[in-house]
């Protein structure tokens, strides 16, 4: 077995806090094998990246032989005492199963029962809409974020090089099998602010500024409302669809919103307690038509049961944003358009605003049109 170990220069821009855990409780950690299925494959090379006495350490233990895997997995679990985080790209459906399946296959313990995992991957991927990734790889991460580098050869690529270094023992074969592990450790913590988008989801948010605007065109207003988030993203995204644009700026959210002016009705879902008035078009509580005339009221349905209002509404663009509002309303019977009504003090409330903004964000998260 061949150990290499050096201190490593890592480049990052995210705020370890915000995972709870320190430096020195963490391991970035990728293996190299010679196949997916840890049944037919072996296991050839474990790097792992760990912070210490103030450097980033980089520590590499490659087989020279098929029996060396044994001695990878001892090494592995020592350098994962102590530690409390695991931090991989893949590693909870890839390198932590393959690992496990080698642990149990030679009757070692595994320390991963003892480790808590962050799978950067398993973030992202939920992500792939929102911001527009290509494909949720490493390297559509790192260019997405701005990070561009040249990587000479594949994982899959480099194990026939393996298999001739084991025959030749050549350093220039050992040289790309160590430089592919090290370059893709070295970068994973310069990936973890991608993270940081999936923080906006649960974001609290504070009102900055709440104007409503006349349209230049003069066929109405839209809202426009910032505030600051926090949590901060790495990169700005400026999303639109009709009605509505939405941008994010580090850790501003500016939502501006078109409003609709007119009449829309607010239907009762306990339509059975309710009576339908055919002259005022409208419904009523039974307990209040109890005290009128039964030939001016009847029995309402669901498609009675409404009161109209009229004035200035907001779309809502998931009815899971339901819950803070009291009402929502809608133009006719079974509409999906859902629009809460405004109000000057509408957002001063803290969970409404909190509500809205996150229901724009969930609308992108599912798919729509980024500029």
């Amino acid at each position: 077995m061949i150990v290499t170990e050096e201190k490593s220069d890592v480049s990052y821009s995210f705020d370890f806090g915000l995972l709870a855990y320190q430096k020195e409780e963490m391991l970035f950690f990728d293996i190299e094998t010679t196949g997916l299925s840890a049944s037919k494959a072996n296991l050839y090379l474990i790097g792992t990246l760990s912070f210490s006495n103030e450097a980033w350490i980089l520590t590499q233990f490659f087989a020279e032989s098929i029996e060396d895997e044994q001695l990878l997995l001892r090494r592995f679990s020592a350098c994962a005492a102590g530690k409390r985080l695991l931090l991989s790209f893949n590693g909870d459906r890839f390198d932590i199963p393959f690992l496990d399946r080698l642990y149990s296959q030679y009757h070692i313990q595994s320390p991963f029962a003892m480790l808590e995992s962050l799978d950067i991957l398993k973030i992202a991927r939920p992500l792939k809409q929102f911001l527009r990734l290509g494909s949720c790889r490493l390297k559509s991460c790192e260019e997405f974020l701005g990070i561009y580098r040249e990587d000479a050869f594949s994982g899959g690529e480099l194990i026939p090089v393996y298999y001739e270094y084991l025959k030749k023992r050549e350093e220039s074969l050992l040289h790309p099998l160590l430089l592919h592990n090290a370059e893709d450790l070295k970068y994973l913590p310069s990936v973890l602010p991608i993270l940081s988008y999936s923080f906006l989801f649960s974001a609290s948010f504070e009102r900055i500024s709440e104007e409503l605007l006349e349209l230049p065109s003069g066929d109405g207003m839209v809202l426009d409302i910032r505030c600051k988030a926090d949590t901060t993203v790495p990169r700005q995204l400026d999303f639109e669809e009709e009605g509505f644009t939405l941008n994010v700026t580090a850790d501003e959210i500016e939502l501006v919103v078109r409003t609709y002016q007119g009449e829309l009705k607010y239907f009762f879902p306990d339509y059975k307690n309710y009576r339908y008035l055919p002259l005022e078009d409208m419904a009523v509580h039974k307990s209040v038509a109890d005290f009128m005339d039964p030939s001016y009221c009847q029995r309402a349905t669901a498609r009675t049961a409404y009161q109209k209002r009229r004035g200035i509404f907001l779309p809502v663009p998931l009815k899971k944003a339901e819950r803070p509002f009291a009402e929502l309303f809608v133009r006719e019977y079974g509409g999906k358009d859902f629009y809460v009504e405004y109000n000057e003090g509408l957002f001063r409330n803290a969970e409404k605003l909190n509500a809205y903004v996150r229901s724009f964000l969930l609308r992108m998260r599912q798919g729509a049109n980024r500029r």
